[in-house]
């Protein structure tokens, strides 16, 4: 995971600038910044709740082996009702299309499509998928359909919504639109809704996504002059919000944009499709991640004595502290109100939650194999578990079963792989460890097997987690698995 950029340094008139009055009081607010401690009882719970499942996890372990991804069902379904009752309670017309992405684990899916959820798909497999477990209602977003993908969705036209990226995928759809060949099975228009970007010009990370404003008129004119397109919706996506402010900035730019369109270009508007990005509660950062542990370590790469002591602890762990998300549906409720009255009409309401969902439904658990020395251990699971670094930044509660302690202790929990990287860890919860022992990561169902590498060791097995007993719902990846498809 690419560690966070801090914003270029701005003089008086609003450019790049390097004087130092213009540096001078940015570094010293930088300096005298001092990490906020997490809040640990939030931690303690994550290790009350783990522990009332220990032998259930051991169990889990002893019969499929380490390491592997448990599925908490209770908490999928918890997760699942929290999210969607809030806005239920605030948007009567709200839909809710589970990400994909985050957590393509099949079971998963069939289980939140069980509890009323709709479809968010971006790409070819995970459309196919969705198509599969029987969803009536798809949302296709991403940047980069091709027309593979395009066509399949044209195919299915009834049960999918395209939500276009850019012209030139807009175009590509509308050529292969005008042949009624592949409506022929459903006799449906195409719908589309139009993906917009209000940051395009600021925000050079997430450019690559979506329509520019400005283009929202010539997009419609492309679809209403094609007989099998029509265009029904407007989405927008913001990403790691703690707090509504980025969906109500959004709206109100939705709004201005949809009243400077003329009249006739709303009549089929029917949605309104506001992404995800809610931010779960109860994770946490290391303080290197912050500003001050960025310049810390930057200092320490330039000066001779690396171990010198700066004043600043860059295993520090600062809770990331979001609002609840009651707060969110309330906020963004009222916001919604406004632009319905300004339309005149009321649209339906889509929400894309995958992260809050998936986060804390699952856990990895994986098998001290080594203990090296005093500083660390190696385990037989590592990040290619996660597919990314994300542990040098992020805080991972890691839980001794066999020795557990609400209390941290120092080490450095490593993963198996040829890569000085791979760890979860360089602390855990535990008063001693020694090889054979298993350690529990709680809220690690988020971005993991979705991203899992095929790095030197097999994708682990899945467990499912129900009503005090343990279910194999995916097997460890197999020799034919990864090489089934190759030529030798």
């Amino acid at each position: 995971m690419a560690k966070k950029k801090i914003k270029p340094i701005c003089g008086k008139n609003g450019k790049n600038s390097s004087s130092w009055e213009d540096v001078a009081p940015v570094l010293k607010k930088i300096w005298d910044w001092k990490p906020k401690k997490a809040n640990m009882d939030l931690f303690n719970q994550y290790i009350k709740e783990t522990l009332a499942k220990k032998e259930l996890i051991i169990e889990s372990a002893r019969r499929f082996g380490t390491p592997q991804y448990i599925l908490d069902e209770e908490k999928l379904e918890s997760r699942v009702k929290l999210f969607c009752g809030a806005f239920r309670r605030y948007i009567k017309n709200s839909y809710f299309f589970y990400a994909f992405k985050s957590n393509d684990l099949p079971w998963q899916i069939k289980k939140v499509k069980e509890m009323g959820m709709k479809a968010d798909v971006s790409g070819l497999f995970e459309l196919q998928l969705a198509l599969k477990i029987g969803f009536d209602k798809i949302i296709f977003t991403g940047p980069g359909k091709d027309n593979e993908e395009l066509t399949l969705a044209i195919k299915n036209c009834d049960r999918v919504i395209i939500n276009i990226d850019n012209i030139n995928e807009l175009e590509r759809l509308s050529d292969l639109c005008k042949s009624d060949e592949l409506l022929k099975k459903n006799k449906n228009k195409v719908r589309v809704g139009f993906r917009i970007n209000p940051d395009n010009l600021i925000m050079q990370t997430w450019s690559k996504f979506g329509i520019d404003p400005i283009e929202l008129k010539k997009a419609i004119e492309i679809v209403n002059k094609n007989k099998n397109l029509e265009w029904q919706g407007i989405q927008f996506h913001c990403s790691w919000n703690m707090n509504p402010s980025k969906y109500l900035k959004n709206i109100k730019i939705v709004s201005q944009l949809l009243m400077s369109l003329p009249k006739e270009y709303l009549v089929n508007l029917k949605f309104i499709d506001i992404g995800g990005g809610f931010y779960p509660e109860g994770t946490a950062n290391l303080a290197k991640y912050m500003p001050k542990g960025t310049l810390v370590e930057s200092l320490k790469e330039q000066c001779d004595d690396p171990s010198r002591d700066f004043g600043f602890n860059p295993l520090e762990i600062v809770n990331e502290e979001t609002e609840p998300i009651e707060n969110f549906a309330s906020e963004i409720s009222e916001e919604l109100k406004k632009l319905f009255g300004t339309l005149g009409k009321e649209l339906d309401v889509f929400l894309e939650p995958g992260r809050f969902i998936s986060l804390h439904s699952s856990m990895i658990v994986v098998r001290v194999m080594s203990v090296k020395n005093e500083r660390s251990v190696i385990t037989d699971g590592g990040v290619s578990m996660v597919g990314d670094y994300r542990y040098e930044i992020e805080f991972a509660p890691i839980i001794n079963l066999n020795n557990p302690s609400y209390d941290l202790t120092k080490k450095i929990i490593y993963g198996p792989t040829c890569d000085p990287n791979d760890y979860f860890g360089k602390q855990y919860f535990g008063q001693g460890i020694k090889e054979g022992d298993l350690l529990a990561i709680p809220n690690q169902g988020a971005y993991t097997f979705s991203c899992a590498w095929k790095f030197i060791k097999p994708i682990p097995p899945y467990v499912l987690m129900t009503k005090n007993k343990v279910l194999l719902i995916k097997k460890r990846e197999s020799f034919e698995n990864r090489y089934g498809a190759c030529k030798f």
